[in-house]
């Protein structure tokens, strides 16, 4: 149990595929990573993806850059597993 929770200090949004912008696909993707004690990001993992194949890659290189004041337990930072949603909206992407 946390005792001061992961914040993101630098968390840039991936690239909408230029593909999947021209064609409307809008989608999701399911990732897990590991933040390390110096707020890294790491072992990333795809968890699943709607729809398949489109937007994994542009996901998995925006995480890869993400930074974060690591979470803490009695005051040490400590790895911290993260599970989280990138949505691609159209709307939201214009």
């Amino acid at each position: 149990e946390l005792d001061q929770p992961l914040t993101a200090v630098s968390r840039m949004p991936p690239l909408y595929p230029l593909g999947a912008r021209r064609a409307s696909i809008e989608g999701w993707v399911k990732i897990e990573f590991l933040v390390d004690t110096a707020g890294r990001v790491e072992d990333i993992r795809i968890i699943k993806a709607q729809p398949p194949g489109v937007f994994e890659e542009s996901v998995r290189q925006a995480v890869a850059g993400w930074r974060f004041q690591p979470g803490t337990v009695q005051g040490d930072p400590v790895r911290t597993l993260v599970t989280t949603t990138v949505r691609f909206d159209l709307e939201d992407n214009p």
